[in-house]
């Protein structure tokens, strides 16, 4: 009888450990919270080390619903709910499904197909976080570390003009009233959430940030700084202030984890270190110093720490470039993957026309490899020189187009690096040009200079026919163009410069057709010379590469006559190959016309605005 009490009593003990260690092993959520955006929503739980989380996802119909359920979960508060002002989704549901087993139900009301496809979740040690698809987006970018706003900038500004727009007004300020294009565009604001049913919990909508990365420690080895954390880390590129001379580096989507990191730490070399937060979105690293150009800021392969230093040397392996990978998403967007053989050390550097990867551990790369991937919108060519004072350290030079946004990832073992392009499209763009703005337009070569001939087809015929129709579209919106030629005749390159020079216009542009020994190449180049003419080269080429389906060759310098002795901002465009068969046939079609005039004409409306802009401040 004692024996048989014992064995329950020790069965009942067996039991109760291993429904105690099953709930202890648990995902017990303790809170759940949406973003001011109403663009994420987070959940947390009570153990900070807990990693073992498990999803499940369903689709189901009338109303159209995302379900996800997260195994071996309790949830603390049992129904919680949301009524969401969001594009895509319009309820989030909460709530207990089962206690044996253990799950938690996760329920999206979606708009339509696409709005439930564009639902992201994101796993990390303890959390799980759900990208509600505010944008429609082709890429996981659960592990980037660097990522650039598709918003302009510049909040004072109606426009973008880093921006393609489809489609472009133009108003014409003649000085006489104020025009409906000054007024601030309308901004999406988040309105409160509906109340919650009965015996539903209202999900918060939490003002701050959802971080993505939580610095945990700061600590510094003689002039080295190391910022450690938990989650994915992302960097701005560095930049300088002065008075007194800083070194910057702000880390978006992060948040200090405690007040007393909060702290300034004198360096070995008397230089100075302050970690905080910038914003509720930012963390900021500030270095105080006199030779700030000297520091670099080195994203470790894991991407949990950062380190400060003004080495170049990284003690790690040496890694080897094994492929280089470029995929065209569309006409907007594609992306470039570089991989290795062993984890990288690395530091990001952006500006509006080049992408600067140091590489601290990166042996000298096969020149081959390097090119030896397909062109596309964004993505042409790659440099690689060595990083000055180091045996193993390459700097990768990357030339974009200004207008487009970049994001890059890292894979979690540190050897692929993952480069998304995303030119900065938007449907609808208005600008303000001044009454009696004035643009010459030059149609290159004429009379007996033929310029470039394939098959009885004539670069001076194409140039003109071309530039007449250019001055048509700048005129119906107002701008007056004077042509160095309407007509077939001989005129001087100094005689171009000196009509322009006469009448002082506020651009400049010089048609032509490009030519080549080899039939096989074709595409679009624009060239500028002085100072003053590249922020028209930049913009005209963007329109022109965006517009056009024929290679970006690039936006170059050159010493062309015209563009070198005219006054005003001036560009040459080669708008294609007279010596490829299949673009000479389609520049001489209407629909490549068309496309041409429209991407040239926006573009310089572009400019126009811009500097009318620039002027009235």
């Amino acid at each position: 009888m004692n024996l048989s009490w014992g064995r329950i009593f020790f069965s009942f003990f067996i039991c109760l450990m291993l429904s105690t260690t099953a709930f202890a092993e648990s995902f017990s959520i303790k809170s759940l919270s949406i973003d001011s955006t109403q663009k994420n929503l987070l959940i947390q739980g009570t153990n900070p080390n807990y990693q073992n989380i498990k999803l499940s996802r369903h689709v189901l119909s009338s109303p159209l619903r995302v379900i996800y359920d997260i195994y071996d979960a309790k949830l603390l508060n049992p129904k919680n709910s949301a009524v969401l002002n969001n594009p895509n989704v319009t309820e989030v549901r909460v709530a207990q499904f089962s206690t044996a087993p253990y799950v938690v139900r996760i329920v999206f009301y979606c708009k339509d197909d696409e709005s439930a496809k564009r639902i992201t979740p994101t796993v990390k040690s303890n959390s799980i976080s759900f990208n509600l698809g505010s944008e429609k987006d082709n890429y996981d970018h659960s592990f980037f570390i660097f990522k650039e706003d598709q918003t302009s900038p510049d909040i004072q500004s109606n426009v973008d003009y880093t921006a393609f727009y489809t489609n472009l007004n133009v108003i014409v300020d003649d000085g006489k009233k104020k025009t409906e294009a000054s007024k601030p565009q309308n901004l999406h604001v988040a309105k409160p959430s509906a109340a919650p049913e009965p015996g539903w919990i209202q999900i918060p909508i939490s003002e701050e940030f959802l971080a993505r990365y939580t610095i945990m420690d700061i600590e510094t080895i003689q002039d080295k700084i190391v910022i450690k954390g938990k989650g994915i880390i992302s960097v701005a590129s560095p930049f300088v202030l002065s008075a007194p001379n800083r070194f910057v580096v702000d880390m978006p989507f992060s948040r200090v984890q405690k007040p007393d990191l909060n702290k300034t730490i004198t360096l070995s070399n008397g230089d100075k270190v302050r970690l905080g937060a910038f914003d509720a979105q930012t963390a900021r690293a500030v270095v105080e110093t006199s030779n700030f150009g000297a520091y670099n800021a080195i994203i470790s392969p894991n991407a949990e720490t950062l380190t400060i230093q003004k080495s170049n040397i990284v003690n790690a392996p040496v890694s080897n470039l094994t492929e280089v990978q470029s995929i065209n998403q569309n006409n907007y967007s594609s992306k470039l993957i570089l991989k290795f053989d062993k984890a990288i050390h690395h530091s990001i550097y952006k500006t509006k026309d080049e992408i600067k990867l140091k590489f601290y551990n990166l042996a000298t790369p096969n020149e081959q490899i390097l090119a030896n991937f397909d062109q596309t919108k964004q993505f042409r060519k790659i440099t690689s020189t060595p990083i000055e004072g180091t045996k193993n350290g390459q700097i990768f030079s990357i030339p974009i187009n200004p207008s487009a946004k970049a994001t890059i990832e890292l894979k979690p073992d540190g050897k692929e690096l993952t480069i998304f392009l995303k030119e900065n499209v938007q449907k609808q763009g208005t600008v303000i040009i001044k009454k009696g703005t004035t643009v010459v337009i030059d149609a290159g070569h004429g009379g007996s200079d033929y310029g470039a001939i394939r098959d009885d087809v004539n670069e001076k015929d194409l140039t003109l026919e071309l530039s007449q129709k250019l001055r048509d579209y700048l005129q119906k919106y107002g701008v007056k163009v004077i042509m160095t030629r309407d007509k077939d005749e001989t005129l001087s390159l100094q005689r171009r410069s000196e009509i322009s020079n006469e009448i002082n216009p506020n651009a400049f542009v010089s048609v032509h057709i490009n030519s080549f020994t080899r039939s096989d190449v074709k595409g679009l180049e624009t060239y500028w010379y002085q100072p003053q003419s590249k922020a028209l080269g930049q913009i005209v080429h963007n329109y022109l590469t965006l517009s056009i389906d024929s290679p970006d060759r690039g936006l170059q310098t050159a010493r062309f006559y015209v563009i070198n002795h005219t006054n005003a901002p001036s560009i040459l465009v080669e708008v294609g190959y007279i010596s490829n068969p299949d673009e000479r046939k389609e520049m001489q079609t209407s629909k490549r016309q068309k496309k041409t005039v429209k991407a040239i004409g926006d573009g310089i409306l572009l400019y126009l605005g811009m500097m009318y802009e620039q002027q009235s401040k």
